[in-house]
């Protein structure tokens, strides 16, 4: 699917894993992509290896912990490429032990940061046509059960 003209949002886009393969990925199908990640190395070689194929993309810091990072990085997909399309919520955090005070960094990133980024690109998007949300989870990301 054709992705020309379209301004996508990848969080948790700066590491090795599924947040730079999507990232790349609409890039390759003509999207402007916003790279955002508390790793600035990360972000920026995701930024370079888009580049380098030959797709825009820009890199924005951000810790989905707060809301108003989050609210940043929107304004920041918006003012450098324009209307945003697609919100890709890929961020998480590294899972602790079963103890359910390691299970805060998890709640924060992955439940509240996911929030965060919807609540501002739902309005950045009624500011246009509209676009799309995507949240992404997996089971390979979940605490290990003590045995």
């Amino acid at each position: 699917m054709q992705q020309q003209n379209r301004v996508v949002i990848v969080t948790g886009a700066g590491g090795s894993g599924c947040g730079r393969v999507i990232a790349t990925r609409f890039a390759s199908e003509g999207a402007a992509v916003v790279v955002s990640d508390i790793d600035e190395t990360g972000g920026h070689h995701t930024v370079w290896a888009i580049e380098r194929n030959g797709g825009r993309a820009a890199f924005f810091h951000a810790d989905v912990r707060s809301e108003s990072q989050m609210k940043g990085l929107v304004s920041f997909a918006e003012a450098s490429f324009g209307h945003l399309g697609v919100l890709v919520n890929n961020a998480s955090a590294p899972r602790g032990d079963e103890e359910i005070g390691s299970w805060t960094d998890a709640i924060e990133t992955d439940l509240l940061g996911a929030a965060y980024a919807t609540r501002w690109a739902i309005e950045a998007m009624r500011r246009g046509p509209g676009g799309a949300i995507v949240n992404i989870a997996s089971i390979s990301a979940g605490f290990k059960a003590a045995l």
